[in-house]
């Protein structure tokens, strides 16, 4: 089962939005494969686009970000503990690093430091999935500076560095 879809430089809103739907059904596919119990949590799974719309460009509200960075996966295994996962999908070949967007990182932060378990997991442009502990992952550097002069979305973003991640195999038991 291939669901590859890449986009290169950036892309519109609905490639991005294309292309981490993609990703998201593809690591849930994964997970299941694998023996998980997944559920479906991300916003976009039930919050209605006109809301969506509304809070797109909500940056400081706790309430939003919480609401707008809503792990796109709960997944479950008896050996593997209950735990929120992210799906992410690199669309720029030839990186040394991954984006993520800053909220979204800082809600991900957030509920790891309430005591719950977050995993982020990113699909390179060679459909190699890597993956890490979000309190594992390294910011390389905090691009929230260049936001109005980056392509793509325009929020603000960190580079994770590759390395800083696993292939998704050996972190999997």
């Amino acid at each position: 089962m291939s669901m590859q879809t890449v986009v290169r430089g950036g892309g519109s809103f609905g490639d991005r939005a294309l292309a981490g739907h993609s990703g998201q059904a593809e690591l849930s596919f994964m997970l299941t494969r694998n023996g998980f119990d997944v559920m479906q949590t991300g916003q976009e799974n039930w919050m209605p686009g006109s809301v969506h719309d509304a809070l797109r460009f909500e940056h400081d509200d706790l309430m939003v970000r919480a609401v707008r960075y809503t792990p796109d996966l709960l997944a479950y295994r008896a050996d593997f503990p209950l735990a929120w996962w992210e799906a992410k999908v690199n669309v720029t070949p030839g990186t040394m690093n991954f984006t993520l967007e800053k909220a979204c990182y800082d809600e991900l932060m957030a509920r790891h430091e309430k005591g719950e378990r977050v995993v982020v997991a990113f699909r390179d442009t060679d459909s190699k999935w890597r993956a890490n502990w979000v309190e594992k992952l390294c910011v390389e550097r905090d691009m929230s500076g260049q936001r109005l002069v980056a392509r793509g979305s325009h929020t603000p973003y960190l580079l994770i560095p590759k390395a800083a991640t696993v292939g998704i195999s050996d972190f999997l038991p």
